[in-house]
């Protein structure tokens, strides 16, 4: 079963209605990888099982926002959609491209044509389109404009997370004496 942890290696029960990325403050459902690990707001991931891997879970939904516009401009930038589908999601990925090409179309762009994600308006749009993907359109529409643009805007020198993956418990365990 699938389990979360926080930074001091404790199981966290949570209970929601929510997605996944919405639970975990993290709409862009970024992978717990060593890269992304030591993004700011880190508190802990949830386990993948063997068809699944593990999300990174953040502190506030400002900080899973700014993880993802940093994520999309560090290894995305002047990459197409259809590039950016092909590296970012193991899901659908048919589905995933059409669906940010037509979203896209307000800007003219085609699902080969470079984006530019230093044009934050361009990459606000871009992350508004797939959260509505990664999580559902109406959880999408709770994340507000304003609140993208906030994050996208937050410091780049941020502190790293502290958290370490996999969790390192507390105390080892005591040895069983007797039979």
């Amino acid at each position: 079963s699938k389990k979360k942890y926080d930074v001091g290696g404790n199981v966290v029960k949570v209970e929601s209605t929510h997605s996944k990325g919405m639970r975990n403050n993290n709409p862009g459902n970024i992978w717990a990888i060593p890269s992304t690990l030591s993004y700011h707001g880190v508190i802990g991931t949830d386990s993948g099982s063997e068809h699944e891997e593990a999300f990174l879970i953040f502190d506030t939904m400002k900080h899973g926002l700014r993880a993802m516009a940093h994520n999309l401009r560090k290894n995305y930038n002047k990459k197409s959609i259809k590039e950016i589908v092909d590296k970012y999601s193991r899901t659908d990925r048919t589905a995933y491209k059409e669906y940010l090409a037509d979203k896209m179309k307000t800007y003219n762009i085609k699902e080969t044509d470079k984006l530019d994600l230093d044009n934050e308006v361009l990459l606000k749009d871009l992350m508004k389109n797939m959260i509505s993907f990664e999580t559902t359109p109406e959880e999408g529409k709770e994340i507000s404009d304003s609140t993208i643009l906030n994050a996208i805007n937050m410091p780049k020198n941020m502190p790293d997370s502290r958290f370490q993956y996999p969790p390192i418990p507390k105390e080892k365990p005591k040895k069983m004496e007797g039979g």
